[in-house]
């Protein structure tokens, strides 16, 4: 089964499988394919997917997995404005549907 019709039978079927998903982890991903850059920067349509969750009823954890390098994560303040960015994606995308 290609990663298509994965995603479409799970979209069909996510309100099935919503009481048995404890967190869900967001990152996105560029046209190259290399994941885990913050969600809203790649070319994912999450926020479809974030849309379809709340409407599946689902309300506990949402995380984002996002590649840091050291010299991103030695900065505090980077590390702070990527988090910032995150916390408002999932704001304008999931809390205020």
């Amino acid at each position: 089964m290609d990663a298509g019709v994965l995603e479409g039978e799970f979209m069909k079927k996510l309100k099935d499988f919503v009481p048995y998903i404890s967190v869900v982890y967001l990152s996105d991903k560029n046209k190259a394919g290399e994941g885990h850059i913050l969600p809203g920067e790649g070319m994912l349509k999450l926020p479809v997917f974030l849309g379809k969750l709340k409407e599946a009823g689902y309300h506990r954890y949402i995380s984002g997995k996002i590649y840091i390098t050291k010299n991103e994560l030695a900065d505090a303040e980077r590390v702070k404005m990527m988090m910032k960015k995150l916390r408002k994606y999932l704001e304008e995308n999931y809390e205020n549907i």
